[in-house]
């Protein structure tokens, strides 16, 4: 197994295949991880601990890139992350009766709808930023989650990416 440094973390962002914890169990994501200074191992986004840490509760989690965690999941239903106009927004939103997960969850604001492509995979859309995206994945994100994942695709630290 590849061990990941903070900088390979880093660099990750930046060649367009962030490094995330995943599930080997159940191919589910769980965080994407980071950089932070003063620590030389990536931490996960949404609880700030190393692999080892996270393992001490989840002892099948690894870290690896996202696109190898990509090609673990067992369907082709899920979409990654990709940005959108306000206009789809605007459509998605109007079409489908959309269910809230969350607005302003760090200035987040977003809603799902059921995919109609698998049984347990939902549609989300969300604004950030003045910006516009779209996924399709488990249906089990909530707010948080949705937040991390458009920060780690289109977001480095305070930048637009």
């Amino acid at each position: 197994m590849t061990k990941y440094t903070a900088a390979d973390a880093e660099q990750a962002f930046i060649d367009n295949d962030p490094l995330v914890f995943v599930n080997t169990t159940t191919c589910k994501q769980f965080s994407f991880a980071i950089a932070i200074a003063g620590v030389a191992e990536p931490v996960s986004f949404s609880s700030f601990e190393t692999l080892s840490q996270l393992q001490k509760r989840i002892p099948e989690l690894v870290l690896m890139p996202e696109s190898a965690a990509q090609a673990l999941r067992p369907t082709s239903h899920h979409l990654p992350w990709t940005e959108i106009t306000a206009q789809r927004f605007n459509e998605l939103a109007a079409i489908a009766c959309p269910l809230q997960i969350g607005h302003g969850v760090g200035g987040c604001e977003a809603f799902m709808t059921p995919a109609e492509v698998a049984g347990n995979v939902a549609h989300y859309c969300a604004k950030y930023e003045g910006r516009f995206f779209e996924c399709r994945d488990d249906a089990s994100f909530n707010s948080r989650m949705i937040l991390a994942g458009i920060r780690s695709a289109f977001f480095t630290g305070n930048k637009a990416a």
